[in-house]
């Protein structure tokens, strides 16, 4: 109703209708009502090219928009790093307990890892869904991994960038993103990745930082986080590569006047 009067534009991270745990009807209501609405607007700017590349599907043109990948705070690097320290190894995952994350692929991976040492921190909200909380519980008892796994909630600043100091990998086994910030968020602290290739991620972690597998597989992600935890010689090797590309991050100042240089452009 206002497109005529104001220069609108939107910033999407993925489709709405993209979001885990939809009805064939929420699907298909969102589609319509995110078309509706971008079809509305002068500019679209999103996070990746995986997105951008996607809104073709809600009729937008390639040259109403702008990718703009986010940058990350820098981080110190952490101290587990850069070499083995005593076991358990730690590993850390921050996401939202939801569908989308794919938390329930990472219990049962870890579950049939069960004879190696590590213990692990889901570091992320518990409010978003509290059915999926219950499921991703029970499945964490159901394999008695209760004192190895833990889902802690959200973490204050402070306190994520200790998580971040004290791990030795991180983890995120999302079904789909539409660009995956923590992967860039654990780059910063030096930490090599283990991820799948849902949506944006099979661009978002550089290929020697880590490992990627198809999402929604836990016998793949088990298989990633065993050669994580068994072979020395590539644990070395995504280190060094993590903190190759640490030093290549963009960092707000530069993704804002990217922004700022869209808003700019003359609306399509």
């Amino acid at each position: 109703r206002h497109a005529e009067r104001l220069d609108l534009t939107a910033l999407v991270h993925h489709p709405l209708a993209d979001e885990a745990g939809l009805d064939p009807a929420q699907r298909t209501r969102f589609t319509i009502s995110e078309t509706r609405a971008l079809g509305a607007v002068g500019r679209v700017i999103v996070t990746s090219a995986f997105t951008a590349r996607r809104l073709a599907d809600f009729d937008v043109p390639a040259e109403r928009i702008t990718v703009i990948e986010p940058g990350v705070a820098r981080a110190p690097l952490s101290p587990r790093a850069t070499a083995d320290h005593p076991a358990p190894a730690r590993l850390l995952c921050v996401a939202a307990i939801t569908p989308r994350k794919g938390h329930e692929v990472l219990v049962e991976a870890l579950a049939l890892l069960a004879d190696r040492d590590w213990q692990a921190t889901c570091i992320g909200g518990l409010d978003r869904d509290m059915a999926h909380v219950r499921h991703v519980r029970g499945r964490i008892a159901v394999h008695g991994l209760e004192t190895r796994l833990e889902l802690v909630g959200e973490r204050a600043h402070d306190q994520l960038a200790e998580a971040y100091r004290n791990a030795d990998l991180f983890v995120l086994p999302s079904h789909y993103e539409g660009y995956g910030m923590v992967i860039s968020e654990a780059l910063a602290h030096g930490l090599p990745v283990i991820t799948t290739t849902g949506g944006a991620l099979a661009h978002t972690l550089p290929r020697d930082a880590g490992l990627a597998v198809p999402p929604g597989d836990s016998q793949a992600l088990a298989e990633a986080l065993a050669r994580w935890l068994d072979e020395p010689e590539l644990r070395q090797q995504l280190r060094q590569g993590a903190q190759r590309a640490r030093d290549g991050l963009a960092d707000w100042s530069g993704a804002g006047r990217a922004f700022a240089k869209a808003l700019d452009r003359a609306p399509h």
